[in-house]
């Protein structure tokens, strides 16, 4: 299990760095939700250094064997690999909310 928490973390980590990176640009795109899609990505900095990276996933395990309440994400009082999915929950919200609304009929 710990294995799979610390894949799945690590592949968020190096998607999202390639993100901020600028790797995965387009070059059609608007730049106007950069900033707001960097701060959803950077709420899985869990060292607090600015950077998204494997220190992080270091963290975030580091949290959960020393049942850190800081990393009780989906607020049940125990720190598990359930939080991972409240801390992706979280990010995925939200990106979900830097979606434009789509317009009326």
């Amino acid at each position: 299990m710990r294995f799979a928490l610390t894949f799945a973390a690590g592949g968020l980590a190096v998607l999202a760095a390639l993100f901020l990176g600028g790797a995965l640009d387009s070059d059609g795109g608007s730049t106007a939700q950069a900033v707001p899609f960097q701060e959803c990505i950077l709420a899985l900095d869990f060292n607090d250094d600015g950077v998204l990276d494997v220190n992080d996933v270091i963290a975030f395990r580091d949290g959960i064997d020393g049942q850190d309440p800081a990393f009780d994400f989906n607020d049940d009082g125990t720190v598990d690999v359930f939080d991972v999915m409240g801390a992706v929950t979280g990010v995925v919200d939200c990106l979900q909310n830097l979606q434009p609304t789509p317009p009326s009929p």
